[in-house]
């Protein structure tokens, strides 16, 4: 028997090491803040067709994601995470100035089942491409890897090795990839 998206999510094993989680973190900060630029897609690396990630993005930066042909941005970060981060709801303002759909999806590390549930339904609706951001990148990267499996659209290999062509090892989460994974 199948099991349901929320009992798959209950069971899932992901709990990444705090320690290597902060070092990846830096790591993407550090290498992806001066090298991104929204209308070169080739430093805006692509987890599916449709999908893409970057660290926090500023007002400006959704004019950019505009022009650059974005349809929908997704914000995985807490409000107040940082003095510096630009508030949900001016990116939200600049989101609809532009014509872009908005989705606040904030979690915390490893992304909760309501938000894996809820990233799946919006990747799955949303119109592409679609932006996604949060203080680096890896929980953005991180969500749509556990809604891929959680979906079954790409299977645990693919998803880890999609990750890793962008700079983000997710090994440590094959459990809980393979425990969202639907079961024939």
């Amino acid at each position: 028997m199948r099991r349901s998206n929320a009992e798959r999510l209950k069971q899932s094993s992901h709990r990444p090491n705090g320690a290597e989680a902060a070092k990846q973190c830096a790591r993407n900060l550090a290498s992806w803040k001066d090298r991104v630029n929204l209308g070169d897609h080739e430093h805006v690396q692509t987890r599916h067709a449709g999908f893409r990630r970057l660290p926090q993005i500023s007002v400006e930066d959704v004019a950019r994601a505009a022009a650059a042909g974005f349809k929908t941005i997704i914000n995985n970060r807490p409000e107040g995470e940082s003095p510096d981060q630009t508030p949900g709801a001016e990116i939200a303002a600049a989101a609809a100035a532009h014509g872009l759909q908005y989705h606040a999806l904030p979690s915390g590390m490893p992304p909760p089942p309501n938000v894996v549930e809820r990233m799946a339904q919006v990747l799955a609706e949303a119109p592409e491409p679609v932006l996604a951001y949060c203080r680096s990148g890896t929980r953005s990267v991180t969500a749509w890897a556990l809604a891929q499996a959680l979906e079954g659209r790409l299977g645990p290999d693919e998803i880890i090795a999609k990750a890793q062509e962008a700079g983000y090892d997710l090994s440590g989460a094959r459990g809980a990839l393979e425990g969202l994974a639907p079961k024939a």
